[in-house]
């Protein structure tokens, strides 16, 4: 076994998209390790590559909050991996918030293999079409603009957006 295939329980739920370090500690109390998967160094939980795949899948590719985009689509085909969706024994997918997305706020569960990451220089590019293109966009920009963990892509809205914004959220109100 090499190093590099051994995690602090803090490494592994960055790696694999968990919430909290309690995510593995409740798979490792309800699902089988064997011994030389998981240990206590002190107070720092380590667990190898093999027992995360056991109880969580293979690795994902990509990141939570990370760019990405529909293999072989422009800038409708642009999104943000929201959550990762993890399939033990399996290829992960992913719930991605897409650019193209309705009024209904919706997250599209997605396979890896149907996706491809990009650039910084890709995104800055999509980015900027949308923030030209408010209007086609709105209900992504106003998702993403409440989003705080992607603050660096946060688009400022015009008046029209926000005239947009008010509408939708009153809309909703009244549902």
């Amino acid at each position: 076994m090499n190093i590099q295939d051994v995690f602090t329980f803090t490494e592994a739920v960055e790696i694999w998209g968990l919430n909290h370090t309690m995510d593995i500690e409740d798979a490792i109390r309800y699902k089988k390790l064997d011994h030389y998967e998981t240990k206590r160094s002190g107070e720092v939980g380590l667990i190898t590559r093999k027992g995360m795949e056991k109880l969580f899948g293979k690795e994902p590719y990509f990141r939570r909050m990370q760019c990405v985009k529909r293999k072989g689509e422009d800038t409708n085909g642009f999104g943000i991996a929201y959550e990762i969706l993890h399939k033990p024994h399996g290829n992960p997918s992913y719930n991605i918030m897409f650019a193209d997305m309705d009024e209904d706020f919706g997250v599209w569960e997605t396979p890896e293999y149907e996706l491809e990451s990009l650039t910084p220089k890709e995104v800055e590019a999509h980015l900027a079409y949308i923030r030209e293109n408010q209007k086609e966009f709105a209900p992504f920009v106003m998702q993403l603009n409440d989003l705080g963990e992607v603050f660096p892509h946060h688009i400022l809205e015009d008046e029209e957006m926000k005239r947009i914004r008010q509408r939708i959220e009153k809309e909703r109100q009244h549902a």
